[in-house]
């Protein structure tokens, strides 16, 4: 019993690639807007605090490479 499954599972598997390949058919799907406009923000906010702390960082690093190279010329108020 269970060979016979699995020779029908990987002929349905077959099929399945060869429609998608050769047919090539459209697929319409419904999709909650919500829960992507959500998903959307969440990224948006996780690539914007990162995209701070690399500048952050490079700000850090550059002042550390100048004071290095010149630790005379500190800036006086």
């Amino acid at each position: 019993m269970k060979r016979q499954y699995q020779i029908e599972q990987q002929r349905a598997v077959q099929q399945f690639r060869r429609i998608a390949t050769e047919e090539n058919p459209n697929i319409q799907m419904i999709l909650p807007l919500a829960d992507i406009v959500g998903l959307l923000q969440q990224g948006v906010g996780n690539l914007l605090r990162e995209t701070g702390l690399a500048l952050m960082q490079t700000v850090m690093e550059e002042e550390v490479r100048h004071l290095a190279v010149n630790p005379w010329t500190e800036t006086r108020s």
